[in-house]
């Protein structure tokens, strides 16, 4: 029975509309040109269309991958180390719901999710149910080539509707999968599979001639959208309003790379060759001057011999190095980071272009904080829906309170060891409490943090027996009574 796409709001007419957006040829193509680029497979700078074929391998040396670059300097810097809930949000944030991010193998999710919102300007999270194996929901970083969704217009944080679909190559099946607040609807495609018969890697089209799967589709817990999306600045790549100046980079190491290959061999030249003989008869040149280490020349006395001399291209380094230095300052990026021999700079200009990438970091910070926290939620609804006992499944929708979920994140300034402890002295000195110094100060993880304190307790229990000990054997001897002494 086909499936209904036309009656509005209908899990059929939710399908084909995310299928339109999906597949939308250009953005597809957006998507294919910006994953090159990260790739490190960028257009080929431009040249003559008769010898491009045979220079291409030359041309592709002369790329080099800066928007990789881009996107890792500022996705290594974006680094939770700790949830805040309801249950506990204190500086230290809440140790269960830490062992639940670190259960659901977060440490490998979240910088994925990160790199593919840098990447592409946007990318998801879902989250799936319990995992019996690790006790803790499941949860993905989705591609946005595979996965699109429909936002609210008056609350553009919220997911609405969104769909997912892969080819499941083990079943034989192209699956759909639409999710929406506290509902979950599969559809399925078979697809042809036998030996001799090349399977493709994507999967296809969403259309009415799909079925529905009961196996797949179910209730999820209330309130709850598994699909989160989360969005760059402005919706676009890091490097995506630069591709001009990544391209003028390109060209110009094409030019350094043509005249140093040209100008790798300097071309000789002899004035005043006679053309013919004593006899009159012409004569050959081709051949007697091999340009051979073991070879010796024996020229006529009036000859002179010349060579080219190469051409300086450190004009055309210059331009390469400025380019890389435009390029840090409007993306907000260290010029150390694109340019390793660009460190000679004044101690001012290194100050502000690293409090320029640290603002950059912060706010994209700021742009996932939400949306992890939204994942969370998921995470304690799951988690809520999977616990046998009602105590825990208390909890667990205690911790779901999306007001009191934030994460805590590291700081993407990197202070020296040095400057930390003089601040740490500094905030001591004007009563700030030692945990906050160690976290906020000091930069040390919660978990970290909760260690250090039982040692730090450690330390001073052992430091009153030492002292107790220190004074009874320092203290000086009582005289015996006097009838003792008769």
């Amino acid at each position: 029975m086909p499936i209904d796409v036309k009656e509005p709001l209908s899990a059929g007419w939710w399908m084909a509309r995310l299928s339109r957006k999906l597949y939308d040829t250009r953005r597809l193509n957006r998507l294919e040109r910006l994953d090159a680029r990260w790739r490190g497979e960028p257009p080929l700078p431009q040249g003559a269309g008769a010898w491009k074929p045979a220079f291409s391998a030359f041309q592709r040396q002369s790329r080099l991958n800066l928007a990789s670059l881009l996107v890792e300097s500022c996705r290594n810097r974006m680094t939770p180390r700790g949830v805040r809930t309801s249950a506990d949000g204190d500086a230290t944030g809440d140790a269960e719901a830490w062992r639940i991010w670190t259960r659901a193998y977060m440490s490998l999710v979240e910088p994925e999710v990160h790199r593919l919102m840098l990447r592409f300007g946007e990318s998801f999270a879902l989250t799936s149910p319990v995992d019996p194996d690790t006790g803790v929901p499941v949860v993905t970083a989705e591609d946005p080539r595979s996965v699109v969704s429909e936002q609210d217009p008056l609350q553009p944080w919220k997911t609405v509707a969104g769909l997912k679909v892969y080819r499941d190559h083990i079943a034989g099946e192209d699956v759909a999968l639409l999710y929406r607040p506290g509902r979950l609807d599969a559809a399925v495609q078979p697809f042809k599979r036998g030996e001799g018969i090349a399977e493709a890697a994507d999967p296809g089209r969403f259309s009415d001639r799909w079925e529905w799967s009961v196996s797949r589709s179910r209730s999820l817990p209330p309130g709850l959208m598994p699909l989160v999306r989360f969005e760059n600045h402005e919706g676009v790549a890091e490097f995506e309003r630069h591709t001009d100046l990544l391209d003028r980079i390109n060209a110009e190491i094409l030019r350094q790379m043509v005249i140093t290959q040209l100008q790798a061999f300097r071309q000789r030249g002899m004035q005043g060759l006679p053309v013919a003989d004593d006899a009159g008869e012409p004569i050959d040149w081709t051949g007697m001057f091999d340009a051979d280490p073991g070879s010796l020349w024996a020229i006529p006395p009036d000859v002179t011999v010349w060579e080219s001399q190469t051409v300086d291209i450190t004009p055309i380094l210059t331009a390469i190095r400025d380019s890389l230095r435009q390029l840090a300052a409007v993306t907000a990026t260290t010029v150390h980071t694109l340019d390793p021999g660009g460190e000679n700079q004044s101690a001012e200009g290194a100050a502000n272009a690293k409090e320029a990438q640290t603002f950059k970091i912060q706010d994209r910070i700021t742009l996932a904080n939400p949306r992890w926290s939204q994942v969370m939620r998921n995470c304690f609804l799951w988690m809520a829906e999977d616990a046998g006992d009602e105590e825990i499944r208390q909890a667990a929708l205690d911790r779901a309170d999306l007001n009191g979920i934030s994460l805590i994140w590291d700081k993407p300034d990197k202070p020296s060891l040095s400057e930390r402890a003089s601040a740490a002295a500094q905030a001591a000195a004007a009563g700030v409490p030692w945990r906050t110094i160690m976290i906020e100060i000091m930069d040390f993880s919660p978990d970290q943090v909760d260690r250090m304190e039982v040692e730090r307790d450690d330390d001073l229990l052992f430091a009153q027996r030492l002292a107790s000990v220190k004074a009874a054997t320092t203290s000086p001897q009582q005289p015996e009574p006097a009838d003792a002494a008769a």
